[in-house]
C-alpha cells in the first residue's frame, strides 16, 4: 500500500513535469508508459497509460511531433520506443536558448499593433459620456486638460458632470491638472479644486479656445463645443507624451 502511495506521488510529480514541457496530460501519461515498457505496441502503451486507444494516436503523433519517440515497423506489427529523457531534455534547453535568442524581436512585434496610431470618433451626448469613461479607466495620473468652462455645457448638464464623472473620479482616487480659460464661470471652477482632485491655472482670456484637450498616458480626446459635435480621440502614446511636454511648459509658463 505504501509502495503504491509512494508511486502515485511520483507519477504525479513527473507527469507534472513533463506537462510542463508543453506535452498535453495524455502525451506525459503515454511517454511514462513507454518508459517503463520500453519499445512496446499501442495496445500495450494504451493499458499501461489508461489513455483510450480511439485518442492515443493522436497522442502518439504529438510525441513524434515533439521528438520524444520513435516508430519501427517490423512485419506487420508497428512498435514505438521512447528518446531518453536526458535528450528530451537537451532538446527542450535549446529551444529555451533559440527562443531566447529572438526574444528581442518577439517582444518588438508583441505591441507593434498597439504602437500605431489609432482616431476613434465620437459624437454627441453619449459619445462624450463614452470618452470621459475611458478618460477616467485610463492607466496613470494625473491626467491633462486644457479647456474652457463652457465647452461641456451643451453635451451633458451639469448635474452629470457633478454626479457621474466628478464622482468617479473620486471613486477611483483619480488626480488631474487643468489650465482653464479665465471667466467668472472658471474662478468658480478652480475654488472646488481640493474638492475635486484637481489642481488648476487660468488661461488669460485673450487665448480663445476651440476645443478641450484631454490629456492621459496613452491617448488624448478632443472636444469640440456641442453646436460643432466634433469628439475624437488619438490613441498613440508618442502622440500623448508630445502633447504632455507641450501642456507641461505652458502649465510652467502660467
Amino acid at each position: 500500500m505504501i509502495t503504491d502511495m509512494l508511486k502515485a506521488m511520483s507519477n504525479k510529480e513527473l507527469l507534472a513535469g513533463l506537462k510542463s514541457l508543453g506535452l498535453s496530460p495524455k502525451a506525459a501519461k503515454v511517454y511514462l508508459a513507454n518508459l517503463a515498457l520500453g519499445e512496446t505496441t499501442i495496445l500495450e502503451l494504451s493499458k499501461e497509460s489508461g489513455v483510450a486507444r480511439t485518442s492515443i494516436y493522436y497522442t502518439i503523433e504529438e510525441l513524434k511531433d515533439r521528438g520524444m519517440l520513435t516508430e519501427t515497423q517490423r512485419g506487420k506489427k508497428t512498435y514505438y520506443m521512447y528518446i531518453e529523457p536526458e535528450t528530451v531534455l537537451k532538446d527542450a534547453r535549446q529551444k529555451i536558448v533559440s527562443l531566447d535568442e529572438i526574444l528581442p524581436e518577439l517582444e518588438e512585434l508583441k505591441w507593434a499593433e498597439k504602437r500605431k496610431p489609432r482616431v476613434e470618433f465620437y459624437f454627441g451626448p453619449a459619445g462624450f459620456k463614452e470618452v470621459w469613461m475611458k478618460v477616467l479607466h485610463s492607466e496613470g495620473e494625473p491626467y491633462c486638460i486644457i479647456t474652457a468652462a463652457d465647452h461641456f455645457s451643451g453635451y451633458v448638464k451639469e448635474k452629470y458632470i457633478i454626479d457621474e464623472i466628478i464622482t468617479e473620479k473620486k471613486r477611483r482616487f483619480k488626480k488631474s491638472k487643468q489650465i482653464i480659460l479665465d471667466s467668472k464661470e472658471a474662478r468658480n471652477i478652480v475654488i472646488k479644486d481640493e474638492k475635486e482632485n484637481r489642481q488648476s491655472k487660468l488661461l488669460p482670456s485673450e487665448y480663445p479656445l476651440a476645443f478641450t484637450e484631454i490629456i492621459t498616458k496613452e491617448f488624448v480626446v478632443f472636444i469640440s463645443r456641442r453646436l460643432e459635435n466634433i469628439i475624437f480621440t488619438i490613441d498613440h502614446k508618442g502622440f500623448a507624451e508630445t502633447r504632455q511636454a507641450l501642456f507641461n511648459a505652458l502649465w510652467d509658463g502660467l
